[in-house]
């Protein structure tokens, strides 16, 4: 195609509308993307022009469900081999690096133009960044100078690498979240689960900066990473969420049983003050007859004469009358409590 083509073309579809249906921008001038500006972005960034970003937040209690999945099924046999793939996948970090880019076409040999970028550089290159991390330098703990500022030095915190373990849980999180709530969170299950599962993995370490703004993941390589994860990883993460599901209704179900109230096993005994008014309707009913009560010591017990009698008779008398002024003050003392 000659460059006046190309270039008549790309005039003819300036003054288009985007595509995406429901989208009424006009596309983008200069080139011959079908979109507007807005819906060329959420396309390479993930996958489709009306996904729109899955909040890190919403995936957390997926994290958790992957976590303790693979840490109660670490010595099953599909979990070692799915953590086995994800350890091949990634060690493209550990091959040589390949071309950064394909040669421009009719361009000499020995000429230093260059073409458009080599999609396996690029896959390797992100690859490379999660097993050789960068340090990160903190600057908490550090004194300050004698104006108030930062000294200039700062601590060196070193990164490890992204363990085959850390990518499998990050991108089960993903595929366990979209057979849960996928219908809120992907526009379908094409290219926004793909471009998903692609950034759950690459983006487990920090992406390499210019010093102003981050380094953008190119959209070939969640492509093909999304879809390598897809195809080795997809009847592992189908199987492992069936098992989640089961072992989370048992979870939900033992905690619906330890919320049901708790019966006590323990007589019902009487209230204070129907033990208190019993005992004063017994006193009462023992003065009135004036029967002593049957004697328990030896001090206590009747002799023949009579005034044994009566001073045991004036013994319990009094007994009585403190008996009663006791239960009456207690009865006061209950009352004020109530009236309270």
């Amino acid at each position: 195609m000659s460059s006046s083509s190309l270039r008549d073309r790309i005039i003819e579809k300036a003054g288009l509308r985007c595509s995406t249906k429901g989208c009424t921008k006009l596309r983008v001038r200069g080139r011959l993307v079908p979109y507007c500006a807005l819906c060329a972005k959420r396309k390479a960034k993930f996958g489709d022009p009306k996904q729109e970003r899955v909040e890190r937040r919403r995936l957390e209690p997926f994290v958790a469900m992957a976590k303790r999945f693979l840490r109660q099924h670490r010595s099953d046999e599909p979990v070692t081999a799915a953590l086995a793939t994800m350890q091949e996948l990634l060690s493209i970090a550990d091959e040589p690096e390949p071309p950064s880019s394909f040669p421009k076409k009719h361009a000499s040999l020995s000429g230093k133009r260059r073409g458009q970028k080599n999609p396996a550089w690029l896959v390797w290159r992100e690859f490379h960044r999660l097993r050789h991390p960068k340090s990160k330098f903190s600057r908490r703990g550090v004194p300050l100078g004698s104006k108030g500022g930062f000294t200039g030095e700062s601590i060196v915190v070193p990164q490890e690498p992204v363990s085959a373990e850390e990518a499998l849980t990050a991108a089960l999180s993903v595929w366990i979240a979209y057979e849960i709530i996928g219908s809120s969170l992907f526009v379908n299950d094409g290219a926004p689960l793909t471009f998903l599962l692609a950034d759950s993995v690459l983006r487990l370490r920090k992406l390499e900066t210019n010093g102003y703004t981050r380094r953008a993941i190119a959209e070939s390589t969640k492509h093909t990473v999304g879809q390598r994860l897809r195809d080795e990883l997809g009847a592992f993460f189908i199987r492992a969420t069936e098992a989640i599901r089961v072992e989370e209704a048992a979870r939900v179900a033992r905690k619906a049983v330890m919320r049901k109230p708790i019966e006590p096993k323990v007589r019902s005994s009487t209230s204070v003050s129907e033990q208190e008014q019993k005992q004063w309707n017994k006193l009462n009913v023992r003065s009135s007859t004036n029967e002593p009560t049957p004697p328990t010591t030896q001090e206590e017990r009747p002799t023949n004469d009579e005034g044994g009698r009566n001073s045991l008779t004036a013994r319990i008398r009094e007994d009585a009358d403190a008996s009663r002024s006791r239960v009456s003050q207690l009865l006061a003392r209950a009352r004020q409590q109530a009236s309270r």
